[in-house]
C-alpha cells in the first residue's frame, strides 16, 4: 500500500492501528508535503450542540479541504464525506446543519482529483459507532471497539479505487437463482417471485442484472439438462434475467470445478477474475479446489440473500466510476462469440483476420481516456509485459511519457480501448515501460501492429533506439517472447528482474494490408 498521509482534527491513529503507511497531521494543520505520497482528508464533527458552533467548524473544513485540494492537483486524494452521527435539532425546522455537511460532501464529489469515501453505509451497519464516554475519555469520535471493521471499511474502499474488480459472476441455478428444483420440482412450481420465498429470489435477481449493466459477466454453472433450463427460461416470464443476459454456460452433469474451468477459458479471463455462487456447500467445496476462484459462502434463509450478498458484492464488483467500457462489456464478449463463430467457418487465421475487418484507431492519453487507461493498467494480467501497476494521478503526472492507447473494432461491432502503451523518451533512446493489451482482443495479431504504432511515433519524435523491457510473472508467459518475435534483440541487464530487448529505428514500419490504422484525428 502506498503512503498516505492524513490531514485530520482529532484522533484516528487507533483506528488505523499497524498501517504503517498511514501518517498524520498535527490537529487543524494543513502544511504541504514536497513527496509524492497520497493525501487523506479525514474530519469529523464535534460532539456539540451549537448549531453555530458546528456550522462554522464544516465552514472551517470547507476552506482546509479546498486549500489542500487546489494544492494537490496531481495527487490521489482520499476525501471521507461528514456525517451527522449526533445532532438533532430542537428546533425541528431548522436544517442549516444538514445544508452545511451537504454542502460539503457535495464539494468533494465535484473535485476531479479526490476519491471520496462516503462514511455513512459505516454508520448505516454498525451500532453504537459514537460512544460518549470514549470521546470524553480518549477525545474519539468513532467507537474503538469498530476500529478493525472500520478499518477494514475504508481499506476496501480505497482498494476499489485501485481496479481491483472481479470481471465474471457465475451462478448455480436450483435454490441459487430460483427457490426449488427443475428437475423435481417442475416448471411450474419454481419460486421466483410473488409470495415469500419467490420474492427473495426475485429480488436476488434483480440484483445480479444490476452487476450485468454495470460491466460484470454473468456466467452458469448447473447440473440439470439443458433443454429443461432453456424451456424454463422462454416459459417462465417472472425470471428477472434471461439466458442472453449470460456471457457464458455451462449446464450438464459434469464436475463444476471443471465446467468453471472451461468457462475461464471461453471467457479468455483468469480463475482470480471469477466469484462463485452456489447453496450447495458440496458444491461449493468442489469448487474451491480450483486455485484463485472466489466462492462465496450462502444464506441459511432465502430472506437473507439480498443481504448477504449485496456485501459480497460490494466488495468484489464495486468500483468508484464506471467507464464506457465496463457498460459496454457485455456487448464485446457477444461480438467476441460471433467472431469464434466466423474463426470456425474459414481456412485460417490470415483469411479470419482478414473476414474480420479490424480497425485499429490509436490516440494519446486525455481527460476523456484516463479512466480506462487507469483501469486497463491495474487489471490487465495475460498479455502485460511488466504489470507495472499506475493510477490515475500517476498517470497525470508522466508528463514526459508518451501514452498511447488503442482502440479496436471489427465487423461485428466495436470492441472499445483495449491496448495502452507507456514509453519514456530520453534523447534519441527510449523505453517501452508499459505494453499490454486486453484479453478480449488476443488471437488477433493485432499486438504486432500495436508494437509499429507506437515505433512509428517514436520515429516521428527523432527516436532512433527503442528498449523493451520484459518482467516475467505468473500470468505473462505468452508475452515472454514478444519483443523477440518481432525484431528485438536481447541486451545484457544488471537488473535480475528486469529482461531487456534493443531495436534499432531506421525507417517507418509498414502495417499488414488486412488492418485499417488510423489516428485519432484520422491522419
Amino acid at each position: 500500500m502506498k503512503k498516505i498521509y492524513c490531514y485530520r482534527d482529532t484522533a484516528i491513529e487507533y483506528l488505523f492501528k499497524d498501517v504503517e503507511t498511514i501518517s498524520y497531521s498535527a490537529y487543524g494543520d494543513i502544511k504541504l508535503l514536497n513527496d509524492d505520497t497520497d493525501i487523506m482528508i479525514f474530519y469529523m464533527l464535534p460532539y456539540d450542540y451549537s448549531i453555530k458552533d458546528l456550522v462554522s467548524t464544516i465552514n472551517s473544513y470547507f476552506e482546509r479541504a479546498k486549500y489542500i485540494i487546489n494544492n494537490y492537483p496531481n495527487r490521489t486524494i482520499f476525501a471521507i464525506t461528514l456525517h451527522n452521527y449526533f445532532y438533532e435539532s430542537f428546533v425541528f425546522g431548522n436544517n442549516e446543519l444538514e445544508k452545511a455537511i451537504n454542502s460539503y460532501n457535495e464539494y468533494l464529489y465535484s473535485q476531479k482529483n479526490v476519491r471520496v469515501i462516503d462514511i455513512a453505509p459505516f454508520y448505516n451497519n454498525h451500532n453504537d459507532v459514537f460512544n460518549p464516554k470514549y470521546y470524553y475519555l480518549y477525545n474519539a469520535i468513532i467507537n474503538p471497539s469498530l476500529a478493525k471493521d472500520f478499518r477494514r471499511f475504508i481499506l476496501d474502499k480505497m482498494a476499489l479505487f485501485r481496479g481491483t474488480r472481479k470481471k465474471c459472476l457465475i451462478l448455480d441455478l436450483d435454490n441459487t437463482l430460483w427457490g426449488g428444483i427443475l428437475g423435481e420440482d417442475g416448471l411450474a412450481n419454481l419460486q421466483i417471485s410473488g409470495s415469500y420465498p419467490g420474492n427473495c429470489f426475485h429480488s436476488f435477481q434483480q440484483m445480479v442484472l444490476e452487476l450485468k449493466n454495470q460491466g460484470i459477466l454473468l456466467g452458469i454453472c448447473s447440473k440439470n439438462n439443458y433443454n429443461d433450463v432453456v424451456l424454463c427460461f422462454e416459459k417462465r416470464d417472472d425470471l428477472v434475467l434471461s439466458l442472453d443476459d449470460f456471457a457464458a454456460k455451462k449446464i450438464n452433469w459434469s464436475e463444476k470445478r471443471l465446467n468453471i474451468s472451461e468457462l475461464a477459458k471461453e471467457l479468455n479471463i483468469g480463475l482470480d477474475s471469477i466469484v462463485f455462487i452456489d447453496d450447495s456447500p458440496a458444491e461449493r467445496e468442489n469448487v474451491k479446489a480450483l486455485d484463485g476462484v472466489t466462492v462465496l459462502d450462502f444464506p441459511d434463509s432465502p430472506y437473507k440473500m439480498v443481504g448477504h450478498f449485496a456485501k459480497d458484492f460490494y466488495r468484489y464488483f464495486g468500483t468508484y466510476l464506471l467507464t464506457e467500457d465496463d457498460v459496454n462489456k457485455n456487448i464485446y464478449y457477444k461480438h467476441k462469440t460471433e467472431s469464434e463463430e466466423l474463426r470456425s467457418r474459414v481456412e485460417n487465421e490470415d483469411e479470419f483476420i482478414k473476414k474480420l475487418k479490424i480497425k485499429i484507431a490509436y490516440e494519446t492519453i486525455d481527460d476523456n481516456n484516463s479512466d480506462r487507461i487507469a483501469q486497463l493498467i491495474n487489471k490487465t494480467n495475460q498479455f502485460n509485459l511488466t504489470t507495472r501497476r499506475y493510477d490515475k494521478t500517476e498517470l497525470a503526472n508522466m508528463t514526459d511519457a508518451l501514452i498511447i492507447a488503442i482502440k479496436v473494432s471489427d465487423k461485428f461491432g466495436d470492441l472499445g480501448l483495449t491496448g495502452v502503451a507507456i514509453v519514456r523518451k530520453n534523447k534519441e533512446e527510449a523505453t517501452i515501460d508499459t505494453f499490454l493489451m486486453s484479453c478480449r482482443i488476443l488471437g488477433r495479431k493485432i499486438e504486432r501492429e500495436f508494437l509499429k504504432i507506437v515505433l512509428n511515433e517514436l520515429k516521428i519524435l527523432g527516436v532512433k533506439t527503442v528498449i523493451g523491457e520484459y518482467i516475467d510473472s505468473k500470468k505473462n508467459e505468452q508475452t515472454k517472447t514478444f519483443y523477440s518475435d518481432n525484431g528485438f534483440r536481447k541486451v545484457p541487464n544488471h537488473s535480475r528482474e528486469v529482461q531487456r530487448f534493443k531495436y534499432t529505428l531506421t525507417k517507418p514500419l509498414k502495417y499488414n494490408n488486412n488492418y485499417i490504422v488510423e489516428k485519432k484525428d484520422g491522419k
